[in-house]
Formats: structure tokens, sequence, C-alpha cells
């Protein structure tokens, strides 16, 4: 997933903090105007000092600070700590309800192991050993339907679902699960626009009412299974609340990755077993699309819980004087988070992020 990042933002008036009115309309040539701004650079840069640029440094980037994950105690602490500074040198607020800050409602889907369980014809399966959803409630059941890779891609007249309707029906597909791309199909291959000239299995499950997306692994080795449970434990990221409905405000489809075993008993009795198709998975060879057994009978429980954090962005401005430039603005930024305890039950669990990006808070402050 992708990081989210706090900006600390500060909006000065063009050329306010560099050219007196005067001296911007000066008609007598450019080398006096330009040893002018040479000038007051020079003043400006000599007011930083690395002791003063340490102590703030030191702060943000303190274990105190616990790393400043997005959101966080140690996070709300260091926007408070900028917050302060800004209003203690003048700066205007520029954010809600006359604040320094701009809120932001995030979410955040967190698995719930325990009471999330598959079962196929009686035979059941235990999360994380046999399966790997993603954080979406739901219980999947009902018809199922293989899609090879899953993809549709024009530049390439691949279309996994030729000849089979996946409305209200359970998707299986080959290969890495998404965001990976399938076989013979790079980034560069994508091309237009996605939905129209390029779908991934998430996004067609969505388009045509599919009620979820199995994937048979090609992670097949006992290491690399762990790896995907080790990552599907971990604490979840949160993420901007309206940017979690997409596709049209179509909610997310339950996403299932399932081990060899598991998919081994999906396909107990097809006209292809689950070695099969993932070796023709592996190779690029696309297998014609096929529903599967009617008396094949899968029902697989997802549980999840959701949270509604908050967090902020801290917006400020200088406001100038000159009548001509004072509507327009120049926009100066760095993101003051970073990505927490990192490594808990260590000796040093804490990322404190004081090159990424304690170093340009830093410096935005010190100017």
């Amino acid at each position: 997933m992708r990081k989210l990042k706090l900006y600390l933002i500060i909006l000065t008036i063009a050329l306010s903090l560099a050219l007196p009115t005067a001296l911007a309309q000066r008609k007598d040539g450019r080398a006096k105007t330009s040893s002018a701004v040479t000038v007051l650079m020079t003043r400006g840069v000599e007011t930083i000092s690395a002791n003063q640029l340490r102590n703030y440094l030191y702060f943000i980037a303190s274990d105190e600070m616990e790393g400043r994950d997005t959101p966080s105690r140690g996070l709300d602490t260091t926007a408070k700590f900028i917050a302060m500074n800004l209003d203690r040198w003048g700066f205007k607020p520029a954010g809600d309800d006359g604040t320094f800050f701009q809120h932001i409602a995030l979410r955040r889907d967190q698995l719930d192991g325990g009471h999330s369980s598959a079962e196929i014809n009686g035979q059941k399966f235990n999360f994380g050993d046999d399966f790997l959803p993603n954080a979406v409630s739901a219980t999947i059941t009902g018809p199922l339907v293989y899609a090879g890779n899953g993809w549709v891609v024009k530049s390439k007249n691949m279309n996994a679902y030729q000849g089979v309707d996946v409305k209200d029906k359970i998707i299986v597909v080959s290969g890495q699960p998404f965001p990976g791309f399938p076989r013979g199909i790079t980034r560069a291959d994508l091309a237009g626009t996605q939905g129209v000239d390029w779908i991934n299995p998430n996004f067609y499950a969505q388009q045509h009412g599919a009620k979820a997306v199995l994937t048979i692994t090609e992670a097949t080795t006992s290491q690399n299974w762990e790896q995907q449970r080790l990552r599907s434990l971990q604490p979840a990221r949160a993420v901007v609340e309206k940017f979690t409905t997409r596709n049209g405000g179509a909610p997310p489809v339950p996403t299932v990755t399932m081990s060899m075993k598991m998919a081994t008993a999906l396909f107990e009795g097809e006209k292809y077993d689950a070695a099969t198709l993932t070796s023709r998975a592996q190779n690029g060879e696309q297998v014609p699309a096929f529903d599967l057994n009617s008396t094949k009978h899968i029902t697989i429980t997802v549980a999840a819980k959701t949270e509604h954090p908050m967090t902020q962005n801290i917006v400020a401005v200088w406001e100038g004087g000159d009548p001509v430039l004072k509507n327009e603005y120049v926009a100066l930024g760095a993101h003051y988070d970073h990505i927490g305890i990192c490594a808990p039950g260590t000796a040093d669990p804490i990322c404190n992020g004081a090159d990424d990006d304690g170093s340009g808070t830093t410096a935005l402050l010190g100017m």
C-alpha cells in the first residue's frame, strides 16, 4: 500500500520575502536588482544556524515522537510543536476553523484472523496457513468460475473471461495477486484507460458483479507463503477515507490468496487440477475460462475490524504587503510523518525518520 504523507505547507505571498515593490519596479538595470536580491537572500540565509536546525530535528526525530506514524500520538505531538512555532513567529493559520490544522478523516481495516475461516465441501481450512484474505468483512459463497490470469489487456488481445459470465459468481484466477502482473504483461502494456483498455481481476469483478476473487498463488514454497502470511498479520496502514471507494463508488471486492493445499481441494474432480493450472500460468499459457462443477460448495468467512481515526496537515500563510502581489502565493512544503514503530520487540524498534522527512520539515522551519 502506498504510504500516506502528511504535509507542512507554508504559503507566502509571491516575492514578498525577497523584493520590495520599489525594487521590483526599478528601471535602472538588472545589475542593481540582481545585487539587491543577492543581499536580501544572504541576509535571510544568515538567520539560519546549525544549532537552530539541530534543535528542530532532534525534537522531530526523537524517540519520544515514536516515528511519527499516521496516525499516532507522536505525529500529533509533532504537529502541535510545528504549529506552536508558526504561531510564535507570526504566521496566519490557514487550516480548518481558524487553526493551523487541515483535518483528514482516515480509515483502517484490520483482519481478525481468529474469526476468519474457510470450508470446501466439508473440508476446513485455517486462516494464515491455508488462505490470506484482504481486510474486507464478507461471507463468500456461491458458484465458481475459473478465468485464467483474470486480466483483460486490449493491446495484447487478452481477455481471460471469454465465454463466461461472472455475475454473482466467485472468480478464481492463477498467478500473482493484484497489483502483480501476469506473465508476459508489464506496466508498459497497460495503455489507455483502466476499466476500458485494460482491466485487472479486482476491477473486473467490481464492474461485472462478481462476489469475490480467489487467487492460486505462484508462491508455492513455504518460505514465500510465510512471507505473505506475516505481511497479512502486520498492523494495517491507514488510508484517506474518501479514497477508499473508487471505480464509480463500488465497494472493494473480497480477495483471497489460496495455498496450494486449498487450491488442490477446490479443483478436485475438475477438468484441470490446481497443479496444472499453476504450471500453465507460470509458463504464460492461458487456459480457457470454465465454470466449476455446481456440486462444489465453498464458504469463506472474512472478519475485519474498521477504525476511523483522524489526522492533519499543517497549513500556514505569511502575508505580504504589496497590493499587486498580495493575491499570488508561493507554496513550500514537506511531509512530516514517517513509518512509526517498525521493529517491535527489538532493541531499537523506532524508525525515527530524521532524513525522511524530518530533514525537509526542519529545513522548512529554518526558512
